[in-house]
């Protein structure tokens, strides 16, 4: 799943387009296991995740314009400090897509459980940052924050959105395979 893949709606709601499911990926979102070879593991795909998120919140994906499978196994992609507008982005957040992104699957999150509260975090944060102020004794109210020129929220529904696609692609061939046929041949 790239960014190019995730779609934004008129009303500003993520969209997955494009389910090349049997495409192996560009060294850009690919982990560097990936592309030593190693068998699948759920740390690629929190690697894919971290490319994703790198790439819609900065417009480019690590290493651009110089992405090369070396580079790949043997860098660590910038940490960003600001989205593609220069807006700065919360350290909650950076924090994720960096650990996301570490060479050392080891060092990555346990799982997209783990992901998910932080994502979940995020928003419950962004949601308090946003609401009006409770009024004074005065009966004036307070001046709302201003929003952000890219609120918090889209990009963590772009990110649950990425997830909830990664963990369908991971999780659903194994429930289907454990429920075995669906139908039976008739005897004959």
């Amino acid at each position: 799943l790239k960014a190019t893949n995730v779609l934004l709606d008129a009303r500003g709601q993520a969209r997955v387009a494009d389910f090349a499911v049997a495409s192996p990926g560009s060294p850009s979102n690919r982990s560097p296991a990936q592309l030593a070879g190693a068998p699948p593991a759920i740390a690629d795909d929190l690697y894919g995740l971290g490319t994703l998120l790198f790439d819609l919140l900065s417009g480019a994906p690590p290493f651009h314009p110089d992405i090369t499978p070396e580079r790949v196994a043997s860098e660590t992609p910038p940490r960003l400090a600001v989205d593609g507008s220069g807006a700065p982005l919360p350290g909650e957040l950076t924090q994720l897509v960096a650990a996301l992104l570490a060479r050392d699957p080891a060092r990555r999150p346990a799982g997209m459980g783990a992901v998910r509260a932080v994502l979940d975090d995020l928003l419950a944060t962004a949601d308090r940052r946003q609401r009006p102020a409770a009024a004074p004794a005065g009966g004036q109210p307070r001046a709302m924050v201003a929003p952000r020129r890219r609120p918090l929220a889209a990009y963590v529904a772009l990110a649950v959105l990425a997830a909830v696609a990664i963990a369908a692609v991971l999780v659903l061939p194994g429930i289907v395979a454990e429920r075995g046929p669906l139908m039976t041949a008739p005897a004959e």
